[in-house]
């Protein structure tokens, strides 16, 4: 069986990225405002701004350091919330990347690493689809995360009822994989029809993914022969569902 729409191994494909720094933007993210207190913050918080000129501001507990986003994402003001530190933040302009060093580089990646995670964590769709509960993230391409519970078939020597598999598939051209993760509940060895004669069964199947988003060539080689049906028929669901969440921008342009 085909692991990928139309029978090819290529999946919804995205544009390339360039390997030159560029702007760093808040949108989609939902605006946040802050505490009255951001040197009492336990853990690393971002907040996202409607005011003008300003992206976000992300707040790291760890590091005590507050970073501001600025000027439609060009320019980076990182300030030391220490006791001592110098009060004048470190700035770091996009438009001066061609004399930037190791560490300006270094700086601006690790700044935009930060708010792509936040974005992975963060919702911008959810879509509630027949074929099960699709959620889109707000980064840049999105991760698409299918979820639904499969009824498994009855068969004579199977009386006792046993729970549906839940399914998960998340594919997302940011972390290269297209992941199918499953748990389902199947007689043990021990007997059935007494206390204690089910055991849980969890599955995960990863497969790697260019950076265009199609599955890669190592891939081919492999069978799906010893897949389960659940995660078969998540792969299934997922192409069979990508009208509804291939829409988002830059959630891919089709089957390959």
């Amino acid at each position: 069986m085909p692991i990928t729409p139309m029978g090819s191994m290529n999946g919804p494909s995205s544009k390339k990225h360039s390997n030159l720094p560029g702007p760093i933007l808040a949108s989609p993210l939902p605006p946040k405002s802050e505490p009255p207190n951001r040197t009492l913050i336990r853990q690393d918080t971002i907040f996202v701004y409607p005011r003008k000129g300003i992206e976000l501001i992300l707040c790291l507990a760890d590091r005590q350091e507050e970073i501001c986003v600025s000027s439609h994402g060009k320019r980076l003001s990182i300030r030391s919330l220490k006791e001592g530190a110098a009060t004048a933040p470190k700035q770091i302009i996009l438009e001066h990347s061609s004399k930037w060093g190791k560490g300006e580089r270094r700086e601006w990646e690790r700044v935009r690493k930060l708010v792509e995670v936040y974005k992975r964590q963060t919702p911008q769709a959810k879509l509630y689809h027949a074929l099960g509960n699709i959620t889109v993230t707000c980064s840049s391409p999105p991760d698409i995360i299918l979820s639904f519970q499969l009824t498994p078939l009855r068969t004579p020597a199977s009386r006792a009822a046993v729970a549906d598999a839940r399914v998960r598939v998340t594919y997302s051209r940011i972390a290269r994989e297209l992941r199918v993760d499953t748990s389902s509940i199947k007689p043990s060895k021990t007997g059935q029809g007494t206390k204690g004669s089910y055991e849980k069964l969890r599955t995960k199947r990863i497969l790697s993914l260019r950076s265009d988003g199609t599955v890669d060539s190592m891939e081919k080689k492999g069978s799906t022969k010893d897949w389960r049906p659940e995660e078969m028929e998540g792969l299934k669901r997922l192409w069979n569902s990508m009208e509804a969440w291939n829409r988002w921008e830059g959630a891919g342009s089709g089957p390959g």
